[in-house]
Formats: structure tokens, sequence, C-alpha cells
């Protein structure tokens, strides 16, 4: 299932407290635009770790305890995703393995798409899906 959010100045100051920063000196490029313009941006970019964690959550919802017990993840930050953007985890499954214990391995196929459709993060993850479970 897909799992978006709007990386707007709230969910910046949530995750990286700009007020705080500024004021003990810590000026980055996750909120500064001066900062970011430096770096050859053309404003505050949101940290990788926290737009991959959209495919983490797809996941979850996906696998359930599946993802939580033998997840694998192969995943590339190919684009910044600005402040003010809306992006969305998407993803599909590309392969299936049964393993010994009867429980079956999915691989995925994942992106979080930016708003025109510009893929910023890429990769694979796969978990598993327990037999007799109600996870896909």
């Amino acid at each position: 299932p897909p799992s978006s959010c709007h990386f707007n100045r709230r969910e910046f100051e949530k995750r990286w407290g700009w007020a705080k920063r500024r004021e003990d000196g810590n000026i980055t490029l996750h909120f500064d635009h001066a900062a970011a313009r430096r770096e050859g941006l053309r404003a505050p970019v949101a940290g990788g770790p926290d737009v991959i964690a959209l495919i983490f959550r797809s996941a979850l919802v996906f696998f359930g305890a599946g993802w939580l017990k033998g997840s694998k993840g192969e995943l590339t930050v190919a684009r910044p995703t600005y402040l003010g953007e809306y992006v969305t985890a998407k993803g599909r499954v590309v392969g299936r393995e049964t393993l010994e214990d009867g429980s079956t391995r999915l691989e995925c196929e994942v992106w979080v798409e930016g708003p025109a459709g510009d893929r910023k993060i890429t990769g694979t993850i796969s978990g598993m899906v327990v037999a007799g479970s109600s996870n896909p």
C-alpha cells in the first residue's frame, strides 16, 4: 500500500527542530535555505532516512509481522526531497520464494515518488509471509 508525506515546514520542524538548532548554531542544509544553496540545492532537503521510512511504513502494513522478522532491503537515495514536496512510497511484488518451513518470501520493487513522478528513493525489499497468516 502507498504511504505519503508532505514534507512541509511543520514536518521539518518536527523532524529536525529548526528553532532549537538555529539557537545552538547548528545550521544544516536540512532547515537552512542559505546552507542548502551553498551545497547547490534549491531549498532545504529532508534526510534520506526520513524519506526511506515511508517505504518501511508501507512494508509493515503489507507484510505485518513478516516485515519485522526476516526483512531485507537494498535502497538508494537517488534525488533530494525538498521542503514543501509531497512524496509517496510505492511498490510492486516482483518475486516469490517458498522456504523450507512453508513460509514465503516476497521480493518487491519499491520507490518513493515525487510530485512530478520523479523517483527519490529506489530499490528492493523483501519480507516474510508466514504460512496461515492473513498478510499477502
